[in-house]
């Protein structure tokens, strides 16, 4: 159990990673997000189908925290329940645009979303920076 979770969260996979709880009828992804000796913590929205592929497709989850932990990383936190377009695009597109945004923003980050994904699913750091993300 992640130090961060509530007892009663939804879904949590690893300490300090994302996890998802259920306020009222509104389901909530919770970013925990490091930022030199700064922590923070970031709350979307998301659908009943976003929290399905959440749940049952590990690679779609990680994909999903390297994104937007690099995208929020040096943001600061608002306070209040949010909403990000990479929710469904990342969740819910095909396997090529997933591979296709995964790229892109891997280049511009100059290989930490690559990183952050071969470190947490084990997977081959060269392959995933040559576009190759669906490896498992």
């Amino acid at each position: 159990m992640s130090p961060l979770a509530p007892a009663d969260c939804l879904l949590e996979a690893r300490p300090y990673e994302p996890f998802v709880t259920r306020e009222g009828a509104q389901l909530v992804y919770h970013l925990p997000v490091e930022s030199s000796v700064v922590s923070k913590m970031f709350s979307f929205e998301i659908t009943e189908d976003e929290f399905g592929v959440l749940d049952n497709d590990a690679p779609r989850f990680y994909f999903l925290f390297a994104l937007l932990h690099e995208k929020y990383q040096y943001m600061p936190p608002t306070g209040e329940t949010g909403y990000d377009k990479l929710f469904p695009r990342v969740l819910l597109g095909s396997g090529r645009d997933v591979e296709a945004l995964l790229t892109h923003a891997d280049k511009a980050a100059n290989g930490a979303i690559a990183a952050h994904v071969a470190d947490r699913l084990g997977a081959d750091f060269d392959a995933l920076r040559e576009g190759v993300w669906f490896q498992i």
